[in-house]
């Protein structure tokens, strides 16, 4: 007699519960895509993967409710019918009647679980691909509509006053970046072919510009062809949120995994870099009146009269400073000398160094002599004691743990930032935790006071208990996003985040479980 009450009562449940499940997910999903497909022109084929794609992620948020709407809804016909009345006067306890609610309630809760923790994550990662993939069409898509393409965080634009889509061609192209603490560059040119350069997690873009002319924070001139690469960033987001469970304890770990955090190390490794390269070169100049770099082709013997770092990853050789410059590759013979009033050393996008000599006087071994007005010798290298320390296995604790002796204040600043931006990760990701257990234990606690509420106002409308229910649900988000908020607000300078946020979340949590069991013992005084 019980099963067959048990199964009737489960095919009442469920079947409210997946047409409510279904309906509301198309509706959130479709809310959720408006806002991507007008502002970054998604093609129309595209609108159903991504569909597909989101709907994990709202599947998260519409399964709780849709449960307490099923439990509320069920249980107070099944009460109003007089069904349930009947079934405790035939000796069947309200308990073994909750049973199904009970099991529902369980169901949702590991589904939660497993769509947070896992699935959302993989189908967000899927997403991102898939508008990697259609780079091309969004940014030329972009450029019709708006007359410009500018990429997620606004340093890199493209203008174009024609667009040539089939030819992958514009025409009249201005290509502006903003760099962070660097200066930027502006590239104009008549025509531009426009390329994507594909890699596993990001794009490139890639501009060929012809007969360009091109202007930076320095100097200006002109280029038959110049290539100009932009990142075509994520449009979704890098963020903890969209990290599965294995992924947030690897991070935990090791913080220089997730790209927001290793994108602050490098900014820093490449200041720390130029000031750790400046005492090299200083001990080497008070020890031998000189120093070497070294290139794949070339040897390069520098005299000056000392190095100064200085900002934006530059050293500055003073004094008067004299290249040898010598071929590695034809017996050491030397190929020029340069000499010249001033020098720098700058890292270059590719990280090897460049060695500039604004109006620079060469000399050759056979006599011969010239003035170079801007002389650039690429593809220099770290010093070998300097060059392990930044490898991608040691740069997270040499940005941590290594110190110049008179380190400037972009160095002390940026270092600032990284500590920060590692604390505001880990805060991040203690909140994300404990987010995602405490809202599902907490579905399990929705969903017996929806049924408990259902077969108590049994009298009332049927949207009654549902109402009712959806205040413990508002008090658990409320209580949960306000906990996610004070740990996540780290406050600058910081050395670690405050836990009274997670406190708050499973505090909530504990009340919200008293009032459902409270609720849920006067069903048998219904």
């Amino acid at each position: 007699m019980t099963r067959i009450i048990h199964r009737y009562i489960f095919r009442d449940l469920f079947k409210v519960f997946i047409l409510t499940t279904l309906s509301m997910t198309l509706i959130f999903s479709i809310s959720q895509m408006l806002r991507p497909i007008q502002k970054y022109g998604v093609a129309p084929e595209q609108v159903f993967k991504l569909l597909w794609y989101f709907s994990p992620v709202m599947l998260s948020f519409v399964m709780p409710i849709a449960a307490v709407f099923a439990a509320s809804i069920t249980y107070g016909r099944f009460a109003s019918d007089n069904e349930f009345d009947a079934c405790r006067a035939s000796g069947i306890s309200p308990h073994s009647l909750a049973m199904p609610g009970l099991v529902l309630a369980v169901f949702v809760a590991v589904c939660n679980l497993l769509l947070n923790f896992y699935i959302s994550p993989v189908y967000i990662d899927k997403a991102e691909r898939s508008i990697q993939a259609n780079a091309r069409e969004i940014i030329f898509r972009s450029l019709e509509r708006n007359g410009y393409y500018e990429n997620k965080n606004g340093r890199f634009k493209i203008m174009s006053d024609v667009v040539l889509p089939e030819e992958n061609r514009l025409l009249g192209v201005n290509i502006l970046e903003q760099r962070k603490n660097k200066s930027g560059w502006l590239v104009t040119t008549p025509e531009a072919q426009v390329e994507i350069d594909t890699h596993r997690h990001y794009n490139n873009i890639v501009a060929v510009a012809h007969d360009a002319y091109y202007i930076d924070g320095k100097t200006q001139g002109y280029s038959r062809r110049l290539p100009v690469m932009g990142r075509f960033g994520s449009l979704l987001g890098e963020k903890v949120k969209f990290l599965k469970y294995d992924e947030l304890t690897e991070v935990k770990d090791n913080p220089y995994l997730f790209n927001p955090v290793r994108e602050k190390v490098l900014e820093v490794s490449d200041q720390l870099s130029a000031e750790l390269f400046s005492e090299y070169i200083s001990r080497s100049l008070s020890d031998n009146g000189r120093f070497e770099l070294f290139t794949p082709a070339r040897r390069l013997v520098v005299h000056c009269g000392g190095a100064e770092a200085q900002n934006k990853s530059t050293i500055r050789l003073l004094g008067e400073v004299k290249t040898v410059e010598y071929d590695k590759l034809l017996a050491e013979r030397m190929i020029k000398t340069w000499a010249g009033r001033e020098a720098f050393l700058r890292l270059d996008a590719d990280r090897s160094w460049v060695l500039s000599m604004p109006s620079a006087v060469w000399k050759s071994p056979d006599g011969i002599e010239g003035l170079a007005a801007d002389h650039n010798m690429r593809g220099i290298s770290m010093p070998a004691e300097l060059e392990d320390l930044f490898s991608e296995e040691n740069i997270l604790h040499t940005v941590m743990n290594e110190h110049p002796d008179e380190p400037t204040e972009e160095l002390k600043t940026l270092h600032t930032r990284v500590k920060d931006k590692i604390v505001d990760v880990y805060a991040n990701i203690h909140a994300e935790i404990h987010f995602r257990i405490v809202f599902a234990i907490g579905c399990i606690s929705l969903v017996i006071t929806g049924m408990a509420l259902g077969i108590i106002y049994k009298g009332g409308h049927v949207l009654t208990a549902f109402g009712l229910s959806s205040i413990p649900a508002g008090f658990l988000i409320v209580v949960i996003a306000a906990g996610e908020n004070i740990t996540k607000n780290v406050p600058s300078g910081a050395e670690s985040f405050s836990y009274n946020g997670i406190y708050l979340m499973w505090a909530g949590l504990g009340v919200l479980m008293l009032i459902s069991g409270l609720v849920y013992r006067r069903i048998n005084h219904a």
